[in-house]
């Protein structure tokens, strides 16, 4: 058995990266799904719902990294809390354009409102994430279409339920913004189950018991050895980008 794994704070094996790790790829598996559904243009109502849950498992990787050192884990954070941001504005906007379905012009133009402020912070992230230190190759995320087609988007809505609201409706603009509904009909993201494999026939009693632990040395895990150079910073492979923007209506490609 290796012990002390656990023992470093940080580390691959602690319950606080752990758990983030599970909610980011959780995430962004379900960040297919949303493209998808952009694509195949389902529902505004469905859409706004899984924007919004998936907004809530970058913000939940983000929160239980928030207790770890924060020279170590900067960048990533700002890549979670980036996530974060920009699917809250997404699920803004598909909201408006939902209540604007449903003739409901001053709750529209609230949202999109509240949709532009998420991401004007998400800006404000993305330029942190690029600037940060930390292993992993530099992005820049507000340059993919996928980012770039928010504001627009936002604008659009709320250009259109504000002209709508001046000619015909004449509602007042709320202070309090409509809540988001996160609660998808479909289109979660669910973990696959995972059974342990049975034990091998091959492995008896008697195979046990040929060996002998009083003759393996184990290395003892718990103590800290600090090396006297500094290890090399990993090779990543590069990751070849283009300046043209996709075709696809969601602004990504699967491949």
């Amino acid at each position: 058995r290796v012990t002390g794994l656990t023992s470093f704070p940080g580390s691959d094996f602690d319950q606080a990266v752990l758990t983030a790790y599970i909610n980011q790829f959780t995430a962004e598996a379900q960040e297919i799904t949303m493209a998808r559904a952009i694509e195949l243009k389902h529902s505004p109502s469905l859409i706004t719902a899984l924007a919004y849950e998936t907004s809530h498992l970058f913000n939940q990787a983000d929160e239980s990294l928030g207790k770890l050192d924060q020279s170590l884990f900067r960048k990533w954070r700002f890549y979670l809390q980036l996530k974060s941001q920009i699917y809250t504005a997404y699920a803004y906007a598909f909201l408006g354009e939902n209540l604007l379905s449903q003739n409901k012009c001053g709750d529209a133009v609230r949202a999109c409102r509240e949709g532009v402020s998420c991401f004007d912070v998400a800006i404000d992230f993305a330029e942190k994430y690029r600037k940060a230190n930390g292993p992993g190759i530099t992005v820049k995320p507000d340059s993919h279409l996928f980012f770039r087609r928010i504001r627009p988007l936002l604008e659009r809505h709320m250009e259109k339920a504000e002209r709508e609201n001046g000619f015909i409706y004449h509602q007042k603009v709320p202070d309090i913004c409509p809540e988001l509904e996160r609660k998808p009909t479909f289109g979660l993201v669910q973990a696959e189950p995972f059974t342990i494999p049975s034990i091998s026939p091959l492995w008896t009693s008697i195979a046990y018991g040929a060996f002998d632990i009083s003759k393996a040395k184990m290395p003892d895990f718990s103590k800290v050895k600090k090396s006297s150079k500094s290890l090399p910073p990993v090779q990543e492979e590069k990751v070849y980008e283009t300046e043209h923007d996709p075709s696809s209506l969601s602004g990504c490609i699967i491949s």
